[in-house]
């Protein structure tokens, strides 16, 4: 994903999806590609690095990768990486990590459509490609379920912005992951204890699944037409709610409470509330007086969203505030993340370890080597580009 230079140092603490262990979200920096860490009582930010590598050979590693989901279990977090090539699986308190190759790039992001863990092992199914993977986190053994579904008819095509999918979005329901096809009219209900497949058809009316989320025996699904229903599997029973008629990319995640449903925009502009008990849906506008969308217009609005017992959160991949929603009230929380003074320096080392460091002031080190080089392809009069020289300038250190 390309940013533009103007846009980084409104980029720090974008990510595209997250996860909650010990009352800290972990996610991974838009801009640096750095793993971090915030506190979501406080809003403070710890940048965590590169950890420790283990088991390197199994791992070709730069640097970290833009996550597309991640899960924390048994005192790890595992993230799979945007693009498809990897699982990472990252030992919170020992500051390592291993990785797995599971091959499920077909484009440049938005890979994956679900991924859950059940009994040590972790199984993801892909947007884009007619199979599952499962990793024995034991063994580290990767098996894959090649065209499970063999009369499922979807050939992947990269037309357009946003390239049709074969599988939408998933819904862990006790031993079972249940996985959307975002044209067809089924959803398959994947059993993880016995680790076979069984096919539902949907309702006609139902157009498609961009998002569904399962709450009190019910699952609420937003359609591609942008509508929204609720549909109990067992009776058949539905019903409707209207979003203006706007279709997908218009909206993309939503949440359901014990009261609320929240519509957040992919693409559009704004929240959808709903209350549960009077069916009334109004627009959202108690925004904080400082908030804004400040991505660039290419970025979805909220991409995904994780959970601990009492909020949803959602990935603040355009805005300047982590937005979350009370699970019992259905109430809102805005989040400003922060760093601290000491967070704002970066050491660079050579390789005789001699240290640079530099304080952030608007770019970090290798966003203004990048500007500087984007910059001069307008008017390169020397025949050479800054950035290059630069880093040629830092590399005499390595001779000291």
């Amino acid at each position: 994903m390309n940013i533009n230079p103007k846009n980084i140092s409104k980029m720090k603490n974008k990510f595209l999806s997250c996860t909650i262990f010990q009352d800290k979200l972990y996610f991974i920096s838009e801009a640096e590609h750095i793993l971090m860490r915030m506190d979501i009582n406080s809003g403070k930010i710890e940048c965590i690095d590169n950890p420790i590598m283990y088991h390197i050979d199994e791992c070709i590693y730069g640097k970290w990768k833009l996550a597309d989901r991640m899960v924390s279990f048994d005192g790890k977090v595992y993230i799979l990486e945007a693009d498809g090539g990897q699982l990472i699986e990252y030992f919170v308190s020992e500051n390592r990590q291993r990785c797995f190759d599971i091959s499920c790039s077909a484009y440049g992001c938005s890979n994956n459509a679900a991924f859950t863990i059940y009994k040590n092992r972790a199984y993801i199914f892909p947007s884009f490609l007619n199979k599952i993977v499962i990793v024995n986190l034991n063994s580290g053994e990767i098996t894959y379920k090649q065209n499970f579904c063999t009369d499922i008819l979807y050939k992947f095509s990269n037309e357009g912005n946003i390239p049709p999918k074969l599988f939408s979005c998933g819904s862990r329901i006790g031993n079972c992951e249940w996985i959307f096809l975002q044209y067809g009219k089924e959803v398959l209900e994947y059993d993880l204890e016995a680790e076979v497949i069984r096919r539902h058809k949907i309702p006609g009316v139902i157009n498609g699944c961009v998002h569904a989320e399962w709450k009190e025996n019910l699952f609420y699904i937003l359609d591609l037409d942008g509508r929204l229903f609720s549909w109990d599997v067992k009776t058949g029973n539905i019903e409707q709610w209207l979003l203006e008629k706007k279709a997908y990319p218009e909206y993309r995640e939503m949440v359901v409470t014990d009261k609320k449903i929240w519509i957040l925009p992919d693409f559009g502009e704004d929240i959808l509330l709903i209350d549960k008990k009077t069916k009334k849906m109004q627009k959202y506008s108690n925004y904080p007086s400082d908030f804004s969308y400040d991505a660039p217009q290419e970025y979805s609005k909220y991409y995904v969203h994780c959970e601990d017992e009492g909020y949803y959160y959602f990935s603040m991949h355009s805005g300047n505030y982590i937005f979350s929603v009370e699970k019992k009230s259905g109430r809102e929380r805005w989040i400003r993340p922060y760093f601290e003074e000491k967070e704002e320096i970066f050491k660079y080392y050579c390789k005789n370890n001699i240290c640079i460091e530099e304080n952030k002031c608007g770019f970090f080190l290798p966003d203004y080597v990048n500007y500087t080089n984007w910059h001069n392809r307008l008017s390169n009069k020397w025949g050479c580009y800054a950035g290059q020289k630069i880093w040629e300038r830092l590399s005499d250190y390595e001779s000291m």
